[in-house]
């Protein structure tokens, strides 16, 4: 079968004695995470693959049944780093961000700790997201409801 390749950014990387499981995302309107195991002799080509990085990776699709029922797998064979780690990014991503609105801004982010800030800001800047946070604070504070148990 052909080799298949695929960049996007790396938002995982699971490493054992014997594999490494990189998780990578590409973009679109429908993103989805796709894991790719290296092991044997392709697993030293991963080297010091890290998360919050653009990269290529070449793969086999593979399978097999157990029991009735069919499994995908997708083996790695060559992995290239292709930008530096999305935090270098960050710093120059404000810019921009204030130029597009709350949901795009949303949209755009490839990693929680990102989405996380970018929603941070975003309250930030909404009083209405801050009266919210402020009256579940609140209520998550207080013992008195009004519960039966």
């Amino acid at each position: 079968m052909d080799k298949i390749s695929i960049t996007g950014n790396v938002i995982a990387v699971q490493r054992s004695e014997k594999y490494v499981v990189i998780v990578i995302v590409t973009g679109g309107e429908f993103p989805k995470p796709l894991p790719i195991k290296f092991f044997g002799k392709n697993l030293d080509k991963v080297g010091s693959a890290r998360e919050n990085i653009e990269a290529t990776i070449e793969f086999y699709p593979s399978g097999n049944e157990y029991q009735g029922k069919y499994y995908a797998e997708f083996v790695g064979s060559t992995f290239t780093q292709k930008s530096a780690p999305a935090t270098a990014k960050q710093t120059q991503a404000p810019a921009q961000n204030q130029t597009q609105s709350p949901e795009q801004q949303i949209k755009a982010c490839t990693t929680l700790d990102e989405l996380k800030s970018v929603w941070a800001a975003i309250a930030a800047k909404t009083p209405e997201l801050a009266k919210i946070k402020d009256a579940q604070k609140k209520a998550i504070e207080s013992d008195d409801d009004d519960l039966p148990f």
